[in-house]
């Protein structure tokens, strides 16, 4: 067939059916005018199709020999088009219009016939042009690499010029999780020519092209939502990459089936950690911060984090942020918060698009949102039967109803999918396994309606099997479990028995690892992963609504409530441990313990599962960990010294096997947070001031990084603190990093455990004890702006007055934090304003970080505005350190109240000049040249400094 002559034959049908469409007005052929409207959209793409086959002289392939297959059906549409036209038309002569008058009867019959002839020819091209367009993409699909070239573009993103180590580091100190498999998954979802009615609507062009825009993208659970999503991103990235590269664009999946991705904290550190990638002022930041730290193994403050990002996202050009699955997080309403405050705060730089279920969303939205979208099943069905005719083309299971029933279950399933992808796809799951045409028909005439309906036909499937406890297991861990858990792990876990009797038995392991799939039938996946620079295998829940519906007491499906399943599971990662600690200590190389695929999430976790499991459930699993583990030296060793999960446990459990041999059982019970253990082995004799090695042979101060008091405090458990405490534990016994007990609790801004240690006769005023820093627990709870703990401090004892070597005092790093009531506090407890420490003094401070309600404070309280620094710092006064930073209200609001243009310089020269060296590190152009402008106006000059600068600690992570 001549590629020509099919483009006429679609030219034409494509303007008839503009012409009709136009004149049909009545309710009776609205629907025909839809179907119209859908054949337009997918002629106009076949044509784009076949003209670049014919441009780049592509060999003739079989989709395109289909086209011609369906000429015949198009000429015949096209008369009939015609027909209708020039029935429907008011044109011609008086005459004419007459004649029709009076002949109304023979027109409308004849209108009539148009019609019927028109909707008999429409499903006949639909489906076989359907079918073909399939057929084209897949096609084009083969010719590619398996996943989207996007994705590579996307993630390369991540792969630039920066150091691949610096960059892991800093991910891993910032604990951000990492979205990019989420967008391979999604991308691989994804079908070719679906979509298109976002990325071409209204709403989605004012949101590219308007900063302070946020779209929010909202429908039913299972219709598409995470897929659109990620077309969106796909999108944006290439727009970018084309006409804004120096354009940040951002993203975050929140994802029920792996913890980490289901915090909102750790959503915003993944936000910096994206942001600090496309901005290197941020990274060099960052990467200093880690390295300079003196706290390094705890992670950045969340008040830190923030200012950091709107920092970043006012220094870039513009950003785009697009989040998934709102409704997926687990605290909600902090996450709300961060979205709204980055709505309104960054008006002019940020393109917002989220996406979620609507629930209880919308009330706290609705007033942000610019671009509201509604994914309803109008909008959808058209990528719906995409979606089905795809997968009758492409599915081998599905090709012997070819000839006899693929128009059945085209419209059995678009009669009721309601535009829901995910109950399409478990109907089509079903529909593969029809062995008869009269099964298949049977399965077709009693679909089920909703989700809801279609899991509780697999649940009663799954009861009736005899493999019903491995599907109840394995569904067990999947809702519950910390990560995602790979498919060796999960046919671990059916090959292991729960309990003090329990054990693993190798021979027990599925022959055929996919054979979960057919125990839990469409309720889990089984998805290709990228870990660790290799594939790797992952189980997951198919849909975050399979989790809901297992949750609910709408299943019958064994129990599966919260404490009952985090039981079972730490009783079999205890069973599962106790196995390899055992073949460990007879077969002691690494190769036991990489044939066991289970045990480092059991080593990481059976404890975090057992607090999860209730007071009365956890205390039967820690009798068990005591009897078989905490009591058997050569068992708890082999324990200790294997290879962390990396997710759960701390820094300290996370040394090498040798280090980690040093510390005593007192220390892990502690460290872990489970404290029927920790008053067990203090009832054995275990003193907890006395440094011992897992055999209690006395081991050095240097040899452990922290007390059992301080790992507990570190680890924020409560009850081991008060345990420790009242067993004679020293409150003021500094760890091998110098920080007492008290520092790091109120650092960390844990009010309660900071009274518990002052209630335990905690020092408040007994400082950090290093060769490069001596600060106290008051500096450090200014420095991270915990209010509270500041309160209690001071009211047990802490001198306010007290000389530090971070920051120099309290109020210098309250006034660099930003918080007004910290400084109000301070100063009301006496301490001078304008108090000039080694380090600078609180007007500098507040300068550099760009804090003008503090500033005004000060000089309301009489703070000299041309205060000199008495020590060789970066600045010399405070007008200088807001111009290096490019705060351009601080440096007019200074220079009103009577700031010195010319003041003596600092490290980085003058005011002026200090302003044109930040504009330099900044690598922007923006408020640095606006300062240097005033500023000459104002008759300043350009000096230079040969004093080195002294690089304060400004914030601890």
């Amino acid at each position: 067939m001549d590629p020509i002559s099919i483009i006429g034959s679609i030219v034409g049908v494509v303007d008839l059916t503009g012409k009709v469409v136009s004149f049909v007005k009545g309710p009776d052929t609205q629907r025909l005018a839809g179907q119209l409207i859908s054949l337009s959209k997918l002629l106009e793409q076949l044509q784009a199709s076949i003209s670049k086959a014919e441009e780049q002289s592509e060999p003739r392939t079989p989709w395109l020999e289909d086209v011609g297959l369906v000429k015949d059906d198009l000429v015949q549409l096209q008369n009939r088009l015609e027909e209708v036209a020039r029935r429907l038309s008011h044109n011609g002569t008086p005459i004419e219009r007459l004649k029709s008058a009076l002949n109304r009867r023979v027109h409308e019959r004849g209108l009539r016939d148009a019609f019927e002839d028109i909707e008999r020819i429409l499903p006949r091209i639909n489906a076989a042009l359907g079918l073909t367009s399939i057929k084209y993409h897949v096609e084009m699909q083969k010719a590619v690499a398996s996943i989207d070239h996007s994705v590579t573009l996307l993630t390369s993103s991540w792969d630039d010029d920066l150091e691949n180590r610096t960059r892991e580091e800093i991910g891993q100190w910032l604990k951000a999780p990492d979205p990019r498999v989420n967008f391979a998954n999604a991308k691989r979802l994804h079908l070719p020519g679906t979509g298109q009615w976002l990325l071409n609507s209204r709403e989605f062009a004012d949101w590219k092209e308007h900063p302070g825009s946020f779209l929010w993208l909202y429908g039913i659970p299972g219709c598409g939502k995470t897929v659109l999503s990620s077309s969106a991103l796909d999108h944006i990235h290439g727009h970018c990459q084309r006409k804004e590269p120096n354009t940040a664009v951002v993203y975050f999946y929140f994802d029920f089936n792996d913890s980490r991705k289901r915090q909102c904290l750790l959503f915003i550190r993944s936000v910096l950690y994206q942001l600090c990638l496309c901005d290197p002022q941020c990274f060099e930041g960052l990467r200093s911060l880690r390295r300079t730290s003196t706290k390094s193994s705890m992670p950045l403050s969340d008040d830190t984090v923030l200012n950091l990002i709107d920092t970043s996202i006012d220094r870039l050009p513009k950003t785009y942020l697009i989040v998934d699955a709102l409704d997926e997080c687990h605290d909600r309403e902090p996450l709300l918060q961060f979205l709204v405050h980055l709505s309104t705060r960054h008006g002019s730089k940020l393109h917002l698009l989220a996406a979620s279920r609507e629930c209880d969303i919308t009330k706290r939205l609705s007033k942000h949102v610019t671009q509201p979208v509604n994914i309803q099943s109008a909008v959808v069905d058209e990528d719906i039967l995409f979606y089905i005719n795809h997968h009758l083309e492409t599915d081998e299971r599905l090709q012997k109803w070819r000839d006899i029933a693929f128009d059945d279950i085209r419209s059995g399933l678009m009669a009721k999918a309601n535009g829901m992808f995910r109950w399409v796809d478990c109907q089509l799951q079903l529909i593969k396994g029809c062995k008869k045409h009269s099964r298949l028909l049977e399965t077709l005439q009693s679909l089920p309606k909703s989700l809801d309906e279609t899991y509780n036909r697999l649940i009663r499937d799954i009861i009736a099997d005899d493999e019903q406890s491995d599907a109840i297991r394995v569904l067990q861990w999947l809702c519950y479990a910390q990560r995602p858990l790979s498919l060796p792990e999960i046919v671990d876990v059916l090959a292991t028995s729960p309990g003090r009797n329990g054990e693993f038995r190798q021979r027990e392991r599925l022959a055929d690892p996919y054979d979960l799939i057919a125990i839990c039938t469409s309720l889990i996946t089984v998805v290709e992963v990228e870990k660790h620079g290799q594939q790797a295998t992952q189980v997951r829940l198919a849909h975050y609504s399979v989790q809901e519906y297992l949750l609910s007491p709408r299943c019958s499906l064994g129990n599966f409530a919260a404490q009952q399943s985090n039981f079972d599971i730490a009783e079999t990662c205890l069973a599962y441990l106790l196995y390899t600690c055992r073949l460990a200590r007879i077969l002691p190389n690494s190769s036991t313990i990489e044939a066991q695929p289970l045990c480092s999430y059991a080593a990481s976790n059976w404890y975090v599962h057992t607090k999860l499991s209730g007071s009365e459930l956890s205390t039967v699993v820690a009798g068990f960990a005591i009897d078989q583990l905490f009591d058997q030296v050569d068992l708890f060793e082999a324990w200790a010294t294997m290879p962390s999960d990396g997710l759960q446990v701390s820094n300290d459990l996370a040394r090498d096997a040798y280090e980690r041999r040093k510390m005593s059982p007192l220390y892990y019970a502690s460290n872990i947070g489970i404290p029927e253990i920790v008053k067990h082995l203090l009832e054995k004799g275990a003193d907890p001031n006395l440094l011992q090695d897992s055999r209690g042979q006395s081991i050095a101060e240097q040899d452990l990084r922290e007390t059992a008091l301080g790992t507990a405090v570190l680890g924020g458990h409560l009850e081991v603190v008060r345990v420790l405490l009242s067993a004679g534990a020293n409150p003021n016994a500094r760890g091998n990093g110098g920080n007492t007990p008290l520092e790091n609790a109120s650092f960390k801004g844990d009010q309660d455990i900071v009274k518990a240690l002052l209630e335990g006769s905690a020092d408040a005023n007994i400082p950090t004890k290093t060769a490069a820093v001596q600060d106290l627990a008051l500096q450090a709870a200014a420095e991270m702006g915990h209010v509270g703990v500041v309160e209690i401090l001071l009211r047990h004892g802490a001198d306010p007055h007290a000389i530090g070597s971070d920051y120099g005092n309290a109020l210098n790093a309250a006034a660099f934090r930003g918080s007004i009531e910290i400084v109000r506090m301070l100063i009301d407890a006496g301490v001078d304003p304008g108090y000039q420490t080694d380090m600078g003094n609180a007007l500098l401070y507040a300068a550099d970080a760009g804090h003008e309600h503090i500033i005004r404070l000060l000089l309301d309280k009489g703070v000299n505005v041309n205060q000199l620094t008495e020590y060789s710092c970066e600045h010399a006064t405070a007008l200088q350190a807001a111009a290096y930073e490019g705060h351009e209200s601080i440096v007019r609001l200074l220079v009103e109240r009577g700031a010195d243009v010319n003041a003596p310089p600092g490290a980085n020269g003058s005011a002026l000049h200090a302003a044109i060296v930040g504009r330099g590190v900044a690598r922007v152009a923006g408020p640095h040249e606006s300062i240097a402008d005033h500023l000459k106006a104002l008759g300043a000059d350009d000096v230079k400094s040969t004093a080195e600068p002294i690089r304060r600690n400004r914030t601890r992570p």
